[in-house]
């Protein structure tokens, strides 16, 4: 149901003529959040047609042969003498495109039009201080009048919608989707993305897979992530370790054994794999992103030299000591998992997040995960 009161007959007019909308998303959002690129990249993603309230206004003009310009500083002037009130119009026409279902919705009023019949209703939202940059950049003039024009604006549209249809439509109440946009624009489509297939495949009880190659970093923020959720963490490696203890055996040596004796690595993917149907668990290892159907799966990477700087400082080797046996395990481990596995494709893990740690806090890795689990 739509949250407009004052549509829901219309609503139930359109419900009539085209029963229940089916794939509905509505990306909402202020001025200048980049709602309007969010929204056409997840219609090119899930295949979707895509409107937005803007398009029906520039239809409009094109229709009378003007300019948007031109027709948006006659407007009100056009509705008073034709007695039509456009906003109306065209959020009825909106709802009407919406019943069709197979689309993307977007606009400041998209979510609050779409209400219970979208999958997803997403509130794109970033700082003042940086949409003002991106708009200023946009249009040529300085972040102060940009960011003045953007607060005028959108305080103009609240009040606007408020006393049209008694609604808010930037309360949090409204959306189920929360997109921070200061992250590069690809990355928000991910995560925006991520979360509309959870939708749509419904709230599987979650486990996350965290893989990546060694002193990436996946050990550390797998049970950072374990702590903040309150799950179980599981470790490929923890079971791979305790095994080389019990047979009196380095990781290396132990690495090219499971080349001859499949067995092993069998039975720890098993126990991992188990974990992760089991719900509510962080597996940590280098193939259960492969292995695995968690409902989240995370790939770290790192440079090689970050890597080794990072081996050499936990385990209290020389640098160059560490760099050269970096190299040397990420080879003997890829041996080996061929060996086990021969039709995976190491070169290209499907996983819903890749995330380069070179550069970046353990924290801030953390923090970016969680932002795909809640």
């Amino acid at each position: 149901m739509t949250f407009i009161k004052s549509f829901k007959p219309h609503q139930q007019t359109l419900r009539k003529k085209y029963g229940n909308p089916k794939m509905v998303i509505a990306v909402s959002g202020l001025s200048g959040v980049g709602k309007t690129t969010i929204a056409r990249e997840i219609a090119k993603r899930f295949k979707l047609r895509y409107f937005s309230a803007g398009e029906l206004f520039r239809a409009e003009a094109r229709r009378r042969g003007i300019s948007l310009e031109e027709f948006l500083g006659k407007l009100k002037d056009i509705e008073k003498r034709e007695a039509v009130d456009f906003d109306e119009y065209f959020d009825k026409k909106m709802l009407g495109l919406i019943y069709r279902g197979k689309v993307v919705v977007e606009g400041r009023l998209a979510g609050v039009l779409a209400g219970e019949t979208a999958i997803t209703r997403i509130w794109v939202h970033c700082p003042s201080g940086f949409v003002a940059q991106r708009v200023a950049e946009r249009e040529r003039v300085t972040a102060e009048n940009a960011e003045s024009g953007l607060r005028q604006r959108n305080k103009r549209d609240i009040s606007r919608y408020w006393k049209k249809y008694k609604t808010n439509f930037s309360s949090e109440k409204y959306y189920n989707v929360f997109l921070d946009n200061t992250q590069p624009i690809d990355e928000s489509v991910t995560e925006a993305c991520y979360k509309i297939a959870r939708a749509i495949n419904g709230h599987k009880i979650l486990s996350i897979a965290i893989s990546g190659k060694v002193g990436s970093g996946k050990s550390t923020i797998a049970r950072k992530v374990a702590k903040a959720l309150r799950y179980r963490y599981v470790s490929a490696g923890s079971i791979f370790r305790g095994l080389s203890k019990d047979m009196g055996l380095s990781l290396t040596e132990l690495l090219e054994l499971c080349k001859k004796k499949k067995s092993i690595h069998y039975e720890i993917d098993k126990r991992m794999i188990r974990s992760v149907e089991n719900g509510k668990c962080i597996a940590e290892g280098k193939l259960i992103v492969w292995l695995s159907d968690a409902v989240l799966k995370v790939f770290l990477t790192a440079s090689q030299k970050e890597r080794a700087r990072r081996i050499a400082k936990r385990e209290g080797m020389p640098f160059s000591e560490a760099f050269k046996a970096v190299s040397h395990r990420d080879e003997k481990e890829e041996e080996s998992f061929k060996a086990a596995y021969p039709r995976l494709d190491y070169g290209k893990p499907e996983c819903h997040v890749f995330i380069d740690t070179t550069e970046m806090g353990i924290n801030d890795v953390v923090e970016k995960i969680l932002r795909y689990a809640k």
